[in-house]
């Protein structure tokens, strides 16, 4: 019991420190940051799947991956996210002439 229990530490130990680790945009795959692109153009799911040819499922477990990998939970950081890092171009004011 005690060496499960050890493993089970090492195993939780090694995941946080690969997602401590992977908080830059190397770390996303050319799937997820295609998505995350999508995401911060405001397109919603179901038409990001459209574009790209894939079930609403797979986006959504690309969308999770992603969030899981930069450790964030909400789709304003992952926009956030993709602006600071420039997967994504920061919408221009429209002007109102």
């Amino acid at each position: 019991m005690q060496q499960l229990d050890e493993r089970a530490l090492r195993r939780t130990q090694f995941i946080r420190a690969f997602n401590l680790a992977c908080k830059s945009p190397a770390c996303l795959s050319n799937r997820q940051r295609g998505i995350l692109k999508g995401l911060a153009e405001g397109l919603q799911v179901k038409d990001l799947a459209v574009k790209l040819d894939l079930s609403v499922k797979t986006i959504e477990a690309h969308k999770s991956g992603l969030y899981r990998k930069l450790g964030i939970h909400h789709l304003a950081e992952a926009i956030r996210y993709a602006y600071a890092h420039g997967i994504a171009e920061t919408p221009k004011p429209k002007d109102d002439a």
